[in-house]
């Protein structure tokens, strides 16, 4: 443009490139190198039941204010976390330095419905027992409220659990859960079973900061068996290589309580993908250690399995027989890696398909009996299907191991990466 300084157009020039090459955080940096842009107008689209209140404030973008990468990606990151809806944010800058930003909602039915949302709950309630119902924007605030029935009499629990975004005057996402559980327990030949129950009700708020450290926080009070213990945990992880990679902890601890002494959970883990973006081929990797103190009840102890009573992945090997936690890879201390690739299919009426590969192993120390467990390797291929309004991808996989050659069927969840 007539009368620019040649360093404001060269950066002006280098972020329009970047942007129009679909290189967003490329052209923020480019562009904010010389104060700019800054944002003349925050639109919202199709938030039908959500108040535009909630989006403008989980956003955190003002008009007037420079739209920097860091402040763009804490947007992004806020917005994925929206209970009852979906979010795509989109720029559109000029050519005077400023840009307007565009939130587009897909809000989550009321209820699962259709063919494919009760087909979901309909597989889950007749191949894992479990029924699942979450309630999205009942009270009209962006929320989603869950409830959930297993019903086996050797692993039984009822649960619910409300996320929403904060209140006004509290950071990011606030989640409220309470449930329920028994579990039973193979101890060998000695002690065959042991059944441990527990209530718990918890609060965690969940937030941003910089688009680069996730951090989320709360307290519990917690019941196992006749044991009463408050708690307290945190969770933290930092986003590096243009969110292609994660390193975070997942901490808790157990006050003492009369004779009951206190006791600690650790978890650290890292992870990598290959890009980002949803629609796309991704490679992923996660490495996982978890160690649980010697006091701590059995609930807290963790295993490798197929992903049910425990999230580590080891799909040629169950960790559950008869809804009974017996596996070979259970123990207070636990490491194990999962690589998978994940290649789309097709996407048919909001749902997307994908076909993947994977590989896992773990090894469990301090079992039972004191000892170590073997250190399985399974490999296989699979199912990937995601629908709005069900929250997780529903995978379906086939595993064999490929040390002592058994083959197994897994249907389940995956959970949003790092920790899937």
């Amino acid at each position: 443009m007539p009368g620019q300084a040649p360093g404001r157009a060269a950066a002006r020039a280098l972020g329009d490139a970047r942007f129009a090459d679909h290189d967003v955080e490329g052209a923020l940096d480019a562009w904010n190198a010389v104060g700019e842009p800054r944002v003349r107008a925050v639109r919202i689209r199709e938030a039908r039941k959500t108040p535009e209140e909630v989006v403008l404030r989980l956003a955190g973008l003002h008009v007037a204010d420079v739209l920097t990468r860091a402040r763009f990606d804490e947007a992004r990151h806020r917005l994925a976390e929206l209970p009852a809806a979906s979010a795509t944010i989109a720029l559109t800058p000029d050519a005077g330095g400023n840009v307007d930003v565009v939130i587009t909602l897909d809000e989550n039915s009321l209820a699962p419905s259709g063919l494919f949302g009760l087909g979901a709950v309909g597989v889950e309630a007749l191949f894992l027992d479990n029924i699942q119902v979450p309630i999205s924007n009942l009270a009209r605030h962006g929320e989603v409220w869950t409830t959930s029935f297993r019903w086996p009499s050797d692993w039984r629990e009822f649960r619910s659990d409300l996320s929403t975004p904060s209140p006004r005057w509290l950071p990011g996402l606030l989640d409220v859960d309470g449930f329920w559980e028994r579990q039973t327990y193979g101890l060998g030949a000695t002690v065959p079973f042991s059944r441990e129950d527990q209530t718990h009700v918890g609060l965690m708020l969940d937030d941003w900061v910089h688009g680069l450290f996730h951090w989320q926080g709360g307290v519990t009070a917690d019941q196992w068996n006749d044991r009463r213990h408050l708690g307290v945990r945190g969770i933290s992880d930092v986003r590096l290589a243009g969110d292609r990679v994660s390193i975070g902890t997942d901490d808790a601890a157990w006050f003492a309580n009369g004779a009951d002494p206190g006791f600690a959970r650790g978890d650290v883990w890292i992870a990598w993908r290959s890009t980002p973006a949803r629609a796309r081929p991704v490679w992923t990797l996660l490495v996982e250690g978890t160690s649980t103190g010697v006091s701590s009840p059995l609930d807290l102890w963790t295993g490798a399995g197929e992903g049910l009573a425990r999230p580590p992945l080891l799909r040629a090997h169950s960790l559950l027989d008869d809804n009974v936690i017996e596996g070979p890879v259970f123990g207070r201390a636990l490491v194990h890696a999962t690589g998978e690739y994940q290649h789309p299919i097709a996407e048919i009426h909001s749902t997307t398909l994908a076909w993947a590969a994977f590989v896992d192993t773990a090894r469990a120390w301090h079992r039972v009996d004191g000892s170590t467990s073997p250190l399985p390797i399974d490999a296989g291929i699979g199912v990937r299907w995601t629908a709005p309004g069900l929250g997780n991808s529903v995978r379906l996989d086939l595993a064999r191991g490929l040390r002592d050659a058994g083959w197994q069927f897994t249907l389940g969840w995956i959970a949003a990466w790092p920790r899937q």
